[in-house]
Parts: C-alpha cells; structure tokens; sequence
C-alpha cells in the first residue's frame, strides 16, 4: 500500500543567455519528498538538503547572483512542489530527479488499490478562464507545453504480498510483465506506445488476494538504530438487515 515515486525530467536551455528556470510539479497531498537530485550535463551531480525554507532561498538568491548554478525545491501547496534551477548555460541540460514516497488509494468496495501519477497541473484547477481560478492558483502555468521530440515514459515494479488476480490502466495504453525472478506476486508494467502529451494523469488498477486483511511493514534505520512500524487494519461490519420506516415532512 506504499508506493516510492522517481521522476527524472529532462530539460535542455535552447536559448542563447543563461536563464533561470523556474517550474511546478503536482503530487498527491500525503505524499512527502525524501530525496532531490540535479545532474548537469551528465557529468556532475548536485544532491538536495533539507533547510528552513526562508534560508534556503537566501542562499539560492546569494548563488544564482554570484553567477553560480543553483537549484531549489519548495512546496509551494500541500499537492504542488516549485523547483528554480538558477543559472542554466546556454545549450546546457539539466536532469532534475525527485523521489517521493505515498500511500496508495485502497477501494473497499472493489478491493482493488489505485496508484496515480500526475503528468499536469492546470487541468486540476479547472480551465484557464482567469476569472474561474480560484485565489491561490492564479500563479499556476495554465497549460502545458510540450516538445514535439519530447516522450513519457513510465516504469512500475510493482511487489504484492499476495497473488495478483488482475491489472489494468484506464488512462494509457500498457504492457505487463508478470512473474518477475519467477515471482508470482511481482510484476512489472511499461507504456506500450510512445506517449507525447502530459494532458492527463497516468492511472493503475491492480487486484490483488487479501488486500482485506492487517498488514504490518518495519523499516529499519542503520544510521538512527530505530524502526519505523506501519500498520494497516481494514474494518469489516456484519449489519443485519433492518426494516426502516421513514417520514419526510416537507415545509413549503
């Protein structure tokens, strides 16, 4: 029921002047980021620390003045990240790599688990009529630009800790491959087709046996000697059926 998300966005300065890049991401509102990376050109990396917001950005400011390479990741809503890459040589590429880590949506009714992979923000916030937008969002991009030679792609292992009883995708187009090392409950699902547009958020539905039942997951920290324990309890209601009967008075 976790799921541990990287997304690496490719980006390439055409422009003849340095610029400063300055872009928005979507992710679910529980979701926290736990690692951020940059890598310039493929050959040097630059690696995140978490700092208080207001001097992280007094520091980003000092560097991209000085004529430095920076780069800064804020949450700038609970389910919206900014991140200003400072000083992007001309012809230069940057690949921005972020990690997150969610809890997936669980369908009782269904007994099924949802994961989603935002791809777009305006869509979230109605469409780009000004006047509609609520207060908040009015410094959202309103649509999403797109090179034509530009592609998605997306790789999901996914681990269960029982038996997988189906898969599907009602957004895109996949490709499963079932019993990764000869394990039945991994798999692993690609898109099938080359995908040019962010217009709507990739989506996978994946049933699984016992996904009613408690689960407990422990994680341990080497660094900290301590252990993180999450635990997941699913009610279930034995109701008898009542006859019910009810009066409506309508005041007119």
């Amino acid at each position: 029921m976790i799921a541990e998300v990287i997304i690496s966005q490719t980006y390439t300065n055409v422009e003849n002047d340095t610029i400063e890049a300055i872009y928005k991401f979507p992710t679910h509102e529980a979701a926290a980021i736990c690692a951020f990376e940059a890598e310039i050109d493929g050959k040097k990396k630059v690696k995140g620390v978490v700092k208080e917001t207001q001097k992280a950005v007094k520091e980003y400011n000092t560097a991209i003045q000085g004529g430095h390479g920076a780069f800064l990741l804020n949450g700038q809503l609970p389910d919206v990240f900014e991140c200003m890459v400072g000083n992007i040589l001309p012809k230069q590429t940057v690949v921005i790599n972020i990690t997150y880590v969610t809890e997936l949506k669980h369908d009782a009714e269904t007994e099924t688990i949802r994961f989603v992979l935002p791809t777009s923000i305006a869509s979230r916030y109605g469409r780009y009529y000004p006047s509609e937008f609520p207060s908040f969002a009015s410094n959202l991009p309103l649509v999403n630009t797109v090179n034509p030679t530009s592609n998605l792609s997306i790789s999901v292992t996914c681990r269960m800790t029982s038996y997988i009883t189906s898969i599907e995708s009602p957004s895109h187009y996949i490709s499963t491959e079932l019993n990764i090392n000869g394990n039945s409950k991994t798999f692993r699902v690609t898109l099938s087709e080359q995908t040019t547009y962010l217009e709507k958020d990739f989506i996978l539905v994946v049933k699984s046996h016992g996904l009613d039942q408690p689960r407990a997951f422990i994680e341990y920290d080497p660094v900290t000697e301590t252990n993180c324990v999450m635990l997941t309890l699913v009610p279930k209601f034995a109701i008898n059926p009542t006859l019910t009967e009810l009066i409506f008075v309508v005041d007119r």
